[in-house]
């Protein structure tokens, strides 16, 4: 094929995924994708032939593989058939201090004003007869330290009624919801979130919330285990994830790496590789669909085990140029569609049929990297082979084969 004929051939495959595009209609495109890249491999003197029975296997088994909207009803089903628990109280009624600090503000208040009564008239009359002063002042250092004490409760008194207060402002403010965010109630009590953050874990501490958690960085307050759990788990998910996301760029920068390689057109072929592989992950991530992401992801996996692969066989770079040239932009194209078409509000039967066969298409095209794949080991293959039909004759002239042993018996 002339080079006037790969220019048509990625021209007529633009053109197809642009009319699909723009008519949502993808019916077709599976097929003609299927078809172009026979044609390629069959210039590449690769066997299409494996391609074609994978991709008819994996359509065939599409009614199982393709499943959008079910989810939804599944959740829904499953909610249905679930039976419904009895709820768990989340705060106490009477929190600590609820009797505690009337009383203390009672007594504390009653007796700062006996006392304080007994200061001021003692120093009265110490004042007023002369030689009072002396037994005035035996008086008073026996009442001050009372008073003092007396003053201690009373403010003891009036902290409790205020915690006792602000629990009530969070538990109103809270609702029947089952966490709330700090600064919510800050707001509610006018006080600063780190008042409210210590405030809520003392809380937390003497049972007034009874099965309350607060998050490491004591930004929101969990009312129940389940919630906490769900807290737990999304934590342990996240940095799971930084540690994948850090192992996974570490990987790429070893594939994608050019340091040492003289070949420039291998070199542009690994920096078009890097930046093919950083925009499919970026419309992966925004693509929630469990699926789709395991065939993009199975995508970023042929790719960068192919460019590992060629460094090792530079001499394959024609084989990929060609592939990358045609697909790379196709299916860069069909994933930005996709994630279009997954953002819209409203997922009617059309939007569900083109995102079904744009992950067929893909199908095809994860397929065709991994028959892509495997024609770089063709000739180690046939060198393995050689190597073992020439031992295996070495051995059946010694007389070393299975046969021999066994008429040996």
């Amino acid at each position: 094929m002339s080079d006037k004929d790969y220019s048509n051939m990625g021209e007529r495959i633009q053109s197809m995924v642009e009319d699909a595009v723009s008519s949502m209609d993808f019916e077709q495109l599976n097929k003609n994708i299927t078809g172009s890249i026979q044609s390629v491999f069959e210039e590449l003197n690769i066997d299409p032939d494996a391609v074609k029975e994978k991709v008819s296997r994996v359509q065939e088994s599409a009614g199982v593989r393709y499943h959008y909207g079910s989810d939804r009803q599944q959740g829904k089903e499953k909610a249905a058939r679930t039976p419904q628990t009895t709820a768990v109280a989340k705060y106490t009624k009477n929190p600590p201090g609820t009797v505690s600090g009337v009383l203390c503000t009672a007594l504390g208040g009653v007796f700062t004003g006996i006392f304080g009564l007994a200061t001021v008239i003692v120093g009265m009359l110490g004042m007023a007869i002369p030689g009072f002063a002396f037994a005035g002042n035996i008086a008073l250092a026996s009442i001050v330290p009372f008073l003092i004490l007396s003053l201690i409760v009373l403010w003891k008194g009036l902290s409790i009624r205020g915690r006792v207060k602000r629990f009530r402002s969070y538990v109103n403010t809270i609702g029947k919801r089952s966490y709330c965010q700090i600064k919510e109630l800050a707001a509610a009590v006018g006080r600063t979130e780190k008042y409210v953050a210590k405030d809520v874990q003392r809380m937390i501490e003497n049972k007034s919330f009874l099965n309350g958690h607060m998050d490491v960085q004591k930004t929101c307050l969990m009312l129940d285990d389940k919630t906490y759990q769900q807290y737990l788990d999304t934590q342990a998910a996240y940095q799971q994830r930084v540690l994948e996301e850090k192992k996974v760029q570490q990987s790429d920068r070893e594939v994608f790496s050019s340091s040492g390689i003289d070949n420039p057109e291998l070199v542009k072929a690994i920096e078009e590789g890097n930046s093919y592989i950083l925009q499919i992950r970026r419309a992966n991530d925004a693509i929630p669909g469990e699926e789709i992401s395991a065939k993009l992801f199975r995508l970023e996996a042929l790719i960068k085990k192919i460019f590992e692969v060629l460094k090792q066989k530079p001499d394959q770079l024609p084989k990929l140029r060609k592939f990358m040239n045609y697909y790379m932009p196709t299916t860069l194209k069909l994933v930005r569609t996709y994630q279009e078409l997954d953002a819209q509000q409203v997922e009617g039967e059309n939007i569900r049929k083109s995102k079904a066969e744009i992950e067929k298409t893909l199908d095809t095209i994860n397929l065709a990297y991994e028959k892509l794949l495997d024609s770089f080991f063709e000739d180690a293959a046939m060198d393995i082979s050689t190597d073992i039909t020439v031992l295996e004759n070495m051995f059946a002239q010694e007389g070393l084969t299975k046969k021999h042993f066994d008429n040996v018996k």
